[in-house]
């Protein structure tokens, strides 16, 4: 029997989040109006489920644990779980 090896990256890919032209030049937009200049990523999170399932959401942030996927879009830096990923 033969195993398949899956490779894991802590890089994000557009098929992992996706940003549109336009969320992009918004996300662009909302750091220009930060006032802290330690943020400088989106970090992308899932809440705990219930009865209505996950929820999902984003906040800025200025601290990337071990355990982030990255993407490094021009401005900002996407960061996510590798667990809610």
């Amino acid at each position: 029997m033969t195993q398949a090896a899956t490779n894991f990256t802590m890089d994000l890919a557009e098929s992992d989040v996706g940003l549109t032209s336009a969320a992009r030049e918004k996300m662009r937009e909302l750091f220009t109006q930060v006032e802290d200049e330690d943020l400088k990523a989106i970090r992308v999170f899932v809440s705990g489920g219930g009865c209505g399932g996950m929820g999902y959401g984003m906040t800025f942030t200025d601290a990337r644990t071990e355990y982030d996927c990255v993407r490094n879009e021009e401005g900002f830096d996407v960061y996510v779980d590798a667990v809610a990923l």
